[in-house]
């Protein structure tokens, strides 16, 4: 966008409508906002951006509740809750210990 005060450029901003916008970005403006979209049009500049599928912006999320849920004897529970197989449920807490377990290093350091 050409440099524009910053005033003149929230004016034409709030001046815009969504017939403004080209129909193929339309629906994306109503999702985001014409203002969000005209920031979003500025940082890309004319170059396509590549957006990420839901899931993986969700993953480390899910993942992170599943190991805080996981007690070690709900995988089977876990696994249909976040539409996973109970193989994928141990690979995600391989490394955790289950709430309220303590690791053999942990119990071996205090006695």
């Amino acid at each position: 966008m050409v440099a524009v005060d910053e005033k003149l450029l929230n004016e034409l901003i709030d001046d815009t409508t969504i017939y403004d916008i080209n129909e193929r970005y339309r629906e994306i403006a109503r999702l985001i906002g014409i203002r969000n979209f005209t920031l979003l049009s500025n940082y890309a500049r004319g170059d396509e951006l590549y957006f990420p599928k839901a899931e993986s912006v969700l993953m480390p999320a899910r993942n992170r509740k599943i190991k805080q849920e996981f007690n070690g004897f709900n995988s089977r529970e876990l696994a249909e809750k976040y539409n996973l197989t109970v193989k994928q449920i141990h690979g995600i807490v391989k490394y955790e210990h289950p709430a309220g377990q303590i690791s053999l290093e942990d119990w071996t350091n205090n006695n």
